[in-house]
């Protein structure tokens, strides 16, 4: 790195450095995960063809785009790790039943989470309903529900997606243990 690259890099982090914080916190990044996504952005800058080229106004815009796409990345990331998790634990739960038939006590607490479990997919709204049992029970594609209710992929995929939200809310529950 030049001279001249690191005095731009540093006056680039001393001017914004607390904007580009503020952004990634606005964008939904926790703080602990803001600075590595300001740094991280500023990394992916000084590597780009457009460091020390730009006018501070430029500059500025091009780093809040770059901030706002880690920070996206960083959600995605999560998000589908954390979903997994969640519907990992809840075939767990749902699976509970077949498994404890021989302890009277973890059979009725089983048996106590199952018809819960089930009471939460009953209250479902049935158009919701409808999608979480022919997509998480019976296992079957987007492709394959649209057609046997008669919506488009992209209908099937809002209701799974709405569906997967509710359930996550309701049975919060068996996630902490």
């Amino acid at each position: 790195m030049s001279q001249k690259d690191e005095k731009l890099l540093r006056d680039l982090l001393d001017k914004y450095t607390k904007l580009f914080l503020a952004f990634a916190i606005k964008n939904g990044a926790p703080y602990d995960d803001a600075e590595d996504i300001v740094m991280d952005a500023v990394w992916s800058f000084y590597d780009s063809d457009h460091f020390g080229k730009l006018s501070d106004r430029e500059t500025k815009i091009l780093m809040a785009r770059i901030i706002k796409n880690k920070c996206i990345d960083r959600y995605r990331k999560y998000k589908t790790e954390e979903e997994l998790t969640i519907w990992e634990d809840i075939g767990e739960l749902v699976g509970i039943k077949a498994s404890s038939k021989y302890d009277p006590e973890k059979q009725v607490i089983a048996e106590d989470n199952y018809h819960r479990i089930r009471n939460v997919i009953e209250n479902l709204k049935p158009t919701w309903r409808d999608v979480a049992v022919m997509y998480f029970l019976e296992e079957r594609t987007y492709t394959e529900i649209s057609e046997a209710l008669g919506v488009s992929e992209e209908v099937c995929r809002a209701r799974v997606s709405r569906a997967r939200k509710f359930l996550e809310d309701e049975l919060k529950e068996f996630r902490s243990g």
